[in-house]
């Protein structure tokens, strides 16, 4: 017999083992593992320990944030491993004008939009059964005011009233204290309240009022300009 006649034999025999250790390991119950195409489920930790709870945990618990600034957004710090993650968060009181709290995951993100103000809040984190709280602060230090009016040129008939309300922009710090430096304008040409900046306007001729917003990082000054229907 030659060489390839064994090689051939051998290569027959190693085929039959083979077939012989797959047919068993199916039949006697000792292969493991998915089937093919099959989808392993992962557990939910939150399903196997309903009774975790721990508080939203921050890298701060003091956020100092400029009006009209974007926030480098504060992402809470999870436990690691697999652990059962919060259901949802939620804050109380609500954020200043212009941060967001988002409830799926806890990230604070925004542009406070006013200035001058320190808040504090309550992060509550909710799992299955109990819920975990944490304590924030936020101060948006004062700045300068920052306002308009609805319009700046106003045409009236003669003896005609109109009330005009500022509109507060972002980035202001609050108004202390309203004025107005008009003194070449009709008499009763208008009334200015110096608590709120409402103004009040008089069809009397034509002027211009200058509006005055003044706190203690600053001033800001707005321009209406008044014309009274002659005919």
């Amino acid at each position: 017999m030659n060489l390839g006649f064994y090689l051939s034999r051998v290569l027959n025999l190693v085929s039959a083992l083979l077939l012989l250790v797959l047919v068993s390991c199916q039949q006697g119950g000792t292969f493991s593992g998915p089937a093919p195409g099959e989808v392993l489920p992962i557990e939910d930790p939150c399903e196997t320990s309903p009774e975790t709870v721990y508080p939203p945990q921050y890298p701060l618990t003091l956020l100092v944030a400029e009006a009209g600034v974007v926030i480098d957004p504060l992402i809470p710090v999870l436990p690691e491993g697999n652990v059962c993650l919060p259901l949802q968060y939620a804050i109380d009181p609500p954020l200043p004008a212009g941060l967001v709290l988002n409830p799926s995951n806890g990230r604070i993100y925004g542009t406070p939009l006013y200035a001058n103000s320190v808040t504090s809040h309550t992060i509550t984190t909710q799992f299955p059964i109990e819920s975990a709280s944490t304590s924030l602060q936020i101060v948006i230090p004062s700045a300068p005011p920052a306002f308009e009016y609805p319009v700046a040129y106003l045409e009236l008939d003669p003896l005609e009233q109109f009330w005009l309300l500022p509109l507060q922009l972002p980035g202001s710090g609050a108004v202390e204290v309203w004025s107005s430096p008009t003194d070449d304008a009709p008499i009763g040409a208008f009334q200015l309240n110096a608590q709120n900046g409402t103004l009040t306007l008089h069809g009397v001729g034509d002027y211009w009022v200058t509006i005055v917003g003044l706190n203690s990082s600053g001033e800001a000054t707005f321009t209406i300009q008044v014309e009274t229907d002659s005919h």
